[in-house]
């Protein structure tokens, strides 16, 4: 679902996204990604500036995207600032619903904005299992090194999603995903702003 969020917008731009997730679902998509932070929009100074645009797996988002995931039957892998609740931590997470509404995956960036969030956990697995196959994750900038790819293929996933919110810069994201899937002989699909 590839779409712009506006700058500390949640509110416009978790209606977009809600409004994408259900177009999907009714032309019958059976597995739908967001872009990497959909709902705050990207870049943020401070710990301070994100506060407010961080959410946590029971807030508004995701209790709308489970009922999205049930009445269709679908995946869904959204892309969120979020705020841990017990840590009061904020990461970079994309989380995954299954077709029943359930989380069934929550994988956090290992290359975090320094100014705001906590790397993830490389142990942590970032795969999970569908009815076509193990599927994995990676967040926008850890596509950069070949060492995350290759744990998750590795992990038996045979497809990747990347979640980005690449800046418009002189480098080519393309290439380097496409360096990800030749050099472990997976499919991957990003879903870029």
């Amino acid at each position: 679902l590839h779409a712009t969020a506006d700058h500390k917008q949640p509110d416009s731009n978790r209606q977009q996204l809600l409004a994408l997730f259900r177009q999907a679902g009714e032309t019958g998509a059976q597995l739908a990604l967001s872009p990497e932070m959909a709902i705050s929009g990207y870049s943020f100074a401070s710990r301070d500036d994100i506060a407010p645009f961080t959410e946590t797996v029971d807030g508004p988002t995701i209790t709308s995207l489970r009922h999205i995931a049930r009445r269709y039957g679908m995946y869904i892998c959204v892309g969120l600032a979020e705020r841990e609740p017990r840590s009061n931590l904020f990461y970079n997470s994309v989380f995954v619903l299954d077709a029943q509404g359930q989380l069934i995956c929550r994988y956090r960036k290992m290359n975090a904005e320094i100014r705001w969030a906590c790397p993830g956990n490389p142990r942590e697995d970032n795969t999970f299992t569908t009815p076509w196959g193990r599927i994995g994750l990676l967040i926008c900038s850890d596509s950069y090194h070949s060492l995350p790819a290759r744990v998750t293929a590795r992990r038996g996933a045979a497809l990747i999603l990347i979640p980005a919110n690449w800046p418009p810069t002189g480098l080519d994201p393309r290439e380097i995903w496409q360096a990800r899937a030749l050099e472990n002989g997976v499919t991957v699909v990003a879903c870029n702003r």
